[in-house]
């Protein structure tokens, strides 16, 4: 795809995850300083919504994200074939890279929503010896998940090439 975003200038391909981080900062500061104060007048709640609920909307902003993904892949795929890049791996597809941003900024506002209700949650429910070790055994799950999943991704690479 085309990365490019002005004439001289080429996103490299690796760095389409600092839109994850600016989307998963900028939520953070717009719940945490915007929506608590507001919400917290409507649901009772000091923090806004309750650590489940935050959680359950990470996990369907991370579903849509998903979702999005695969409607940009089977468009990048169609225009792939219409371009007869069928058989070629390394081809050019006149389509901007930039399609992949809403993906990732969605992808951020999930992590974001799920990941501080999943420590905000493991906090206020667990003793205090207990809700560190859960937190980090969170934090660790995260780290080799993320781990296997790069595993993957360049085992596949490696398989095509």
């Amino acid at each position: 795809m085309d990365r490019h975003i002005f004439p001289h200038f080429e996103i490299p391909a690796a760095s389409f995850s600092v839109f994850l981080i600016i989307a998963l900062t900028i939520w953070i500061a717009f719940y945490d300083r915007v929506l608590v104060p507001f919400l917290s007048k409507y649901t009772g709640q000091p923090r806004g919504l309750s650590p489940v609920t935050r959680m359950g909307i990470g996990l369907i902003a991370s579903c849509m994200s998903i979702a999005l993904s695969a409607i940009t892949e089977s468009i990048r795929r169609q225009r792939a074939i219409e371009e007869g890049h069928e058989d070629d791996p390394n081809a050019l597809v006149k389509m901007s890279a930039m399609w992949f941003v809403p993906q990732y900024a969605l992808l951020g506002v999930a992590e974001a929503a799920h990941g501080v209700g999943q420590i905000e949650f493991l906090y206020a429910l667990l003793p205090k010896s207990m809700s560190s070790i859960a937190s980090a055994m969170y934090t660790v799950g995260t780290a080799v998940s993320s781990l296997i999943g790069q595993l993957c991704t360049q085992l596949g690479l490696l398989c095509r090439v």
